[in-house]
């Protein structure tokens, strides 16, 4: 359960009260099917920081995910979801807003799921207090080819490193200087 939810108490609790109307002794198959995955949460949380170039959210989230999940997981997370954000970029015309019909077929022709996609293409959901980031007018395929080579080399790197939290961290603030320095 701790590797689905990590060290939050609150959340934890909820889920073993969630688990309690099982009404029955609890199996590890419970805990599979029933609990909520909340480090995969946290996780595209942090990746979209980074991309939405918010990074003290990203410094915030990524020092909680180390406390408990492995450095390699998160890298390939962020990975991919830049993989995706390329995608998007090369195959997506950059419109000011989009529909969700459009979105949702987008999401089948281009295998990204369609709540990724909508909040890569800004899409505001209903009751949605903020306005949404558009990566589409943020990113460019050449911005995107050098974000993924740094990714390339985290990769290499972070399998063979000691320290592989240092190294996952040092080669976001190498992905944070190459957005900046496409903003000046």
């Amino acid at each position: 359960m701790f590797k689905k939810i990590g060290p939050n108490d609150w959340l934890i609790e909820r889920e073993i009260e969630k688990l309690s109307t099982l009404d029955k002794k609890i199996t590890i198959d419970d805990v599979e099917s029933f609990v909520f995955n909340h480090c995969k949460t946290r996780i595209d949380e942090l990746c979209f920081s980074i991309s939405e170039v918010r990074f003290s959210k990203t410094w915030e989230v990524l020092s909680q995910l180390l406390s408990y999940e492995d450095p390699v997981v998160i890298t390939a997370s962020i990975a991919k979801h830049f993989v995706d954000l390329f995608k998007v970029v090369a195959f997506v015309e950059a419109k000011k807003s989009y529909s969700w019909p459009y979105i949702s077929k987008l999401s089948k022709e281009l295998q990204v799921p369609s709540v990724r996609l909508a909040r890569f293409l800004g899409f505001k959901f209903k009751g949605q207090k903020h306005n949404p980031f558009n990566h589409t007018a943020k990113y460019s395929l050449p911005l995107l080819e050098k974000i993924l080579k740094i990714l390339q080399e985290l990769d290499r790197e972070i399998k063979i490193q000691k320290v592989q939290s240092f190294t996952l961290l040092s080669h976001i603030v190498k992905i944070k200087k190459v957005l900046e320095a496409d903003e000046a």
